[in-house]
């Protein structure tokens, strides 16, 4: 059987990332368009997003252990064949409480490219080189922003919100067959104990005890909280503030995937220069300036949704940095159990933050100024606490 090269493998843990990023961002122009079908509130169908990731959250905690356990690939088959039965239920549903549900099974499924992602990484790299290719698969990651809601735009042009879960369904049959024909195990380790409870213990001491690693893992929801905000706010503040929604928001929102690709080349270059630790303050410094752009043009007047697709592309070029990095850091001190440890971190990025974000998306509603308060707040605490870090030098890898 076929087998992916180096760089192969990189590029489908690319887009095993990009299955969370893709199944979001497709829907974000339909809002409308299934509230109407559905007789559905807007603030219910907005929920689709975070249910999704919750469940995403909740998935993560058991695929790591699984696949440190039984390998890599039968997860990777398994979750992308509950991911697909999540697409259909999503496809014939009736009503907002089963397309719901469907949200959240595509979401238990969907953790496993995530998770499952990050532990292929670091199966195969360690150290800079690690670094450096999760970089890499977070570049690649940046396809599902950019075409996701432009391809949302175009079907919902074509015909029915439901064609959106009818490509969903294609999307990941693609993934699930290339998975089946091309991977190749990667945990030539697999421990016959990892689902004990003795043994989970065991784990989560070790990966609370290395100061880098747990520091991360704790790190990880603040980080993705700012750019749930963003995905289930802004939809509903162009609708409101600006009057743009469906096609025109979808073409609009998808300007920002460019801040992704362009960060995370420079940050590919920073890690080689300056170490992934700094590179990952200067991304923290980049999102805390956007914020504060955001909110200086919002008081002058002059915040109208071209600039903010703009502020929100020099956001990306300095959140994926975070993250990717962040990511790398967690995972590289726990290479014997980075199952383990990436569905930790994947716990603690997806479902903390969804709960944090869906209380604050009910608060903020369609409020640009809310909005802009909060994301100070959140950037303005990632940066300082990324610096106060720097004074450990655990922190480096390189």
């Amino acid at each position: 059987m076929p087998k992916f090269s180096s760089k192969a493998l990189v590029l489908y843990c690319g887009i095993l990332m990009s299955i969370t990023a893709f199944s979001v961002d497709i829907t974000l122009a339909a809002f409308s368009f299934i509230s109407n079908e559905l007789d559905a509130p807007y603030s219910s169908v907005q929920m689709i997003i975070p249910v999704f990731i919750i469940s995403i959250g909740f998935g993560q905690i058991v695929m790591g252990p699984l696949s440190d356990r039984f390998g890599r690939k039968p997860i990777i088959i398994a979750g992308l064949i509950i991911y697909l039965i999540g697409a259909v239920i999503c496809l014939l549903a009736a009503n907002i409480e089963i397309l719901l549900l469907g949200r959240a099974v595509q979401g238990i499924g969907a953790a496993v490219g995530p998770v499952l992602s990050r532990a292929v990484l670091r199966d195969n790299f360690s150290g800079p080189e690690l670094a450096r290719n999760m970089a890499l698969a977070t570049m690649l990651f940046a396809v599902g922003p950019i075409v996701a809601p432009l391809l949302g735009a175009v079907i919902l042009q074509i015909g029915s919100w439901r064609y959106i879960f009818l490509v969903i369904v294609l999307f990941s049959l693609g993934v699930l067959l290339t998975g089946i024909w091309f991977l190749q195990e990667t945990n030539q380790n697999k421990d016959a104990l990892a689902l004990s409870m003795g043994r989970i213990k065991n784990n989560i001491q070790l990966a609370f005890g290395n100061r880098q690693s747990r520091f991360f893992i704790l790190m990880s929801g603040p980080i993705m909280l700012n750019i749930l905000l963003i995905l289930i706010c802004l939809p509903r503040i162009f609708k409101e503030v600006y009057g743009i929604e469906g096609s025109w928001f979808a073409i609009i929102f998808a300007f920002h995937g460019i801040g992704i690709i362009i960060g995370q080349i420079v940050n590919r270059r920073m890690i080689t220069k300056i170490g992934t630790a700094n590179a990952m303050r200067v991304g923290a410094c980049v999102i805390f300036a956007s914020s504060l752009l955001m909110g200086a043009l919002f008081y002058i007047g002059f915040l109208g949704p071209y600039v903010i697709s703009v502020v929100m592309a020099l956001f990306a070029t300095g959140y994926l940095v975070i993250l990717s990095n962040a990511t790398a850091l967690a995972l590289d001190p726990m290479g014997h159990i980075a199952g383990f440890v990436s569905s930790l971190f994947g716990f603690f990025a997806q479902f903390i933050s969804s709960i944090a974000g869906a209380l604050l998306a009910l608060w903020i509603g369609g409020d640009l100024s809310s909005f802009i308060i909060v994301m100070l707040m959140l950037t303005g605490f990632l940066m300082t606490i990324l610096f106060f870090w720097s004074e450990s030098k655990e922190i480096r890898i390189d």
